[in-house]
């Protein structure tokens, strides 16, 4: 028996099985061995870890649904924190992530709260260039001081247009994806970055959109990357794909 009400046999191969009160009875009823450990969940998740000792980390893991039916489907007690557990936020945003034993889950306002207000560790979203800003293009001069590392990604669900006699491409909702560059940002230089290239796309996170032609967001690449990207506002999705030129390939460089 864990911290729970429910009761577990053990088959000499490991594996655990919840007892029904018929099939403990009619086992003779005896008297449980209680474990320290337990299924626990969090009130944000539908993760569930089981925890040998509800006060230690060592040994415990979280259950895809094929191990947890093998545990016979128990039902999770729901806690504020799971001993080792992480919070983190990238650099920007107001969202905090949790992480334990491998699962990741973003975290309510109200469980943060629960959890103690934990001090979340900062992260470093990569920044993805498509046009200009990608390395050796006209633009690379803005960001390339800044940078350590890039690589070639794709971010889904994106289309790329350019319109007449302009230089540079637009990022606009739908599609099969947007090619380019996931840049990896120094850490100690982050803010003076990210404020360099908003001023190079001329994007003031503190204004309306209307007036703008870009904007900054956090998207996941193909790969599982979370960057920035930089995408026509919805006004400017609009002009663009009735006046503009559809990039197919979604590759600046080879438009």
């Amino acid at each position: 028996q864990t911290s729970t009400d429910e009761v577990y046999v053990e088959s000499p191969d490991g594996r655990f099985h919840s007892l029904t009160f018929n099939e403990w009875r009619d086992s003779g009823g005896q008297i449980p061995a209680v474990r320290a450990g337990g299924f626990v969940r969090v009130a944000w998740s539908n993760a569930v870890w089981y925890l040998p000792s509800l006060g230690s980390p060592q040994g415990g893991m979280s259950l895809n649904e094929a191990t947890w039916r093998a545990f016979g489907t128990p039902w999770p007690r729901t806690v504020a924190r799971v001993p080792g557990d992480r919070f983190f936020q990238e650099w920007g945003s107001q969202e905090v992530l949790h992480r334990a034993f491998g699962s990741e889950s973003w975290v309510t306002f109200e469980g943060w709260v629960n959890a103690g207000r934990p001090a979340p560790e900062v992260t470093y979203p990569g920044l993805f260039a498509y046009g200009t800003l990608r390395p050796g293009q006209s633009a690379w001069y803005v960001v390339a001081p800044f940078t350590y590392w890039n690589r070639n990604e794709v971010v889904a669900g994106l289309s790329m247009y350019r319109l007449p006699n302009q230089g540079y491409p637009y990022a606009v909702t739908g599609g099969s994806g947007v090619v380019g560059s996931n840049l990896a940002i120094t850490p100690a230089q982050y803010g003076a970055a990210i404020t360099r290239v908003d001023s190079y796309e001329r994007y003031d996170p503190n204004q309306p959109l209307t007036y703008q032609a870009y904007y900054r967001t956090l998207r996941g690449t193909t790969i599982g990357s979370r960057s920035w990207i930089y995408l026509a506002t919805p006004r400017q999705e609009a002009y663009v794909r009735a006046s503009g030129e559809w990039i197919p390939s979604g590759d600046w460089l080879r438009r």
